[in-house]
């Protein structure tokens, strides 16, 4: 079974449609794309996102990628999409996340003091960096 780090960055790979694109040329080097009936007797659809199916066949636990119609838009082994998925999304490391995150609310800070922005801008800006970790 896929573990929950890969569901979450498919998730985001298919809010971007060049990572999209990307995921789909890299994880599908022997792909036909081919129309499937959304495989719902040998395939646990493992999360959907944006129109995009991402599944595991229950007998082979291979990998596919289907579209909004159904038609398979890349497949092959877990570990395959693994290194994909891994490669379009790089795991971050948490502290140094954190780390970045405080420099950067450090500046925005300094920028309201110096009245470089209003402290709507401020709160905004806050808002939004904070919403990304």
């Amino acid at each position: 079974m896929i573990i929950e780090t890969l569901k979450e960055k498919f998730k985001k790979i298919t809010e971007t449609p060049e990572k999209l694109k990307e995921l789909v040329e890299l994880f599908g080097n022997y792909n036909i794309e081919t129309s499937t009936m959304g495989g719902s007797v040998f395939w646990n659809t493992l999360i959907e996102s944006n129109g995009y199916k991402l599944q595991q066949n229950k007998i082979t636990s291979l990998c596919r990628i289907l579209d909004h119609n159904n038609h398979r838009k890349a497949w092959g082994t877990v570990s395959n999409l693994e290194i994909v998925i891994n490669k379009i999304i790089p795991n971050i490391d948490l502290s140094d996340l954190m780390f970045k995150t405080e420099e950067l609310l450090i500046k925005l800070a300094d920028f309201k003091t110096k009245g470089l922005i209003t402290e709507e801008e401020y709160a905004d800006k806050k808002k939004e960096i904070l919403s990304k970790i």
